[in-house]
C-alpha cells in the first residue's frame, strides 16, 4: 500500500510536534512520549485524538 502525501506530511510532523507539545527531546516514538503523559491506554488514546486534530490542521490533512 503506497502512502499518499497527506499521510507522509502527517507522519512526518507528528513525531516532531508531540515533541514540542510535551517539551521532550528523546529518541522515544510519539505513542511513548503520550503513554508517559498519560494515566494509561485509554487516557492515552482519548489524548492522541486531540493530538491528532491539532496536527492534522497545522498540516492541512
Amino acid at each position: 500500500m503506497k502512502l499518499t502525501k497527506e499521510d507522509t506530511d502527517f507522519y512526518e510532523n507528528l513525531q516532531p510536534w508531540i515533541q514540542r507539545h510535551f517539551d521532550v527531546r528523546t529518541s522515544n516514538s510519539w505513542a511513548n512520549i503520550i503513554l508517559l503523559f498519560t494515566r494509561d491506554d485509554k487516557d492515552a488514546l482519548n489524548g492522541f485524538s486531540g493530538y491528532w486534530m491539532s496536527v492534522s490542521s497545522v498540516i492541512k490533512v
